[in-house]
């Protein structure tokens, strides 16, 4: 899934520029266009549909939840082993840098699954209802997905947690807009999508097979 991080100057998809001149950016719905701005635009206006969480305590926890991607603000390892570089792996860096990068970022990831599961409970979605928060990690692990065909997480060793998760992923996948957007999007490897200076997207058909450090890291844990 493509989409870099949105500015406070990029343009919302419902209320324009999200800055001071905004109507809405005093107010929560203000602050959630910033954050949605981060989101692939096929996700936005579907995301910005859901509120921040009626309660103080659901918005406090999709505040935490969508700040996991930040690197300042995550738990769980920094820079290109920090779960939110799945969208730079996967889009902007060449095949090349990336390659580099992938085996540290891809042995992380089971860390983060493990929290992640663990952040969800018995709940079908991170704050009980569904907000921002859930499309946000929906968009990581569907990049993650595109790159490593599912294997990092059918590699969990509680098998709860890793039900919880796919049944996570599974029931984002099927909202009706979110199930529309994966179906028209760019597919890899046809140079619609990414960096054109030969990102994984833009170059590489299938990820998990054709880019060598991606098939060896995989390879290598099954033995």
């Amino acid at each position: 899934m493509s989409g870099g991080p949105g500015r406070s100057r990029s343009k919302c998809h419902q209320v324009g520029p999200v800055q001071s001149n905004c109507p809405f950016y005093n107010c929560q719905m203000g602050r959630l266009c910033q954050k949605v701005l981060r989101l692939p635009s096929g996700l936005r206006s579907v995301a910005l549909l859901r509120c921040l969480g009626s309660t103080p305590e659901q918005q406090a926890k999709a505040e935490k939840i969508f700040l996991l991607s930040d690197t300042k603000n995550c738990p769980f390892g920094h820079g290109h082993r920090n779960f939110g570089a799945a969208n730079p792996l996967l889009n902007f860096y060449v095949v090349e840098d990336a390659s580099k990068m992938l085996p540290g970022f891809l042995e992380n990831i089971p860390i983060v699954f493990k929290y992640l599961a663990k952040e969800l409970g018995d709940d079908p979605y991170f704050c009980g209802d569904l907000t921002y928060a859930d499309f946000c990690i929906f968009h990581f692990m569907d990049n993650i997905r595109t790159l490593d065909g599912g294997y990092t997480l059918s590699q969990m060793d509680d098998d709860a947690e890793k039900e919880k998760l796919e049944k996570f992923y599974n029931r984002m996948r099927d909202i009706d807009s979110v199930k529309r957007y994966l179906q028209e999007r760019p597919r890899p490897g046809t140079q619609q999508v990414g960096n054109p200076a030969g990102s994984i997207i833009y170059a590489i058909k299938n990820p998990p097979e054709d880019v060598v450090a991606i098939r060896d890291f995989v390879r290598g844990r099954a033995k």
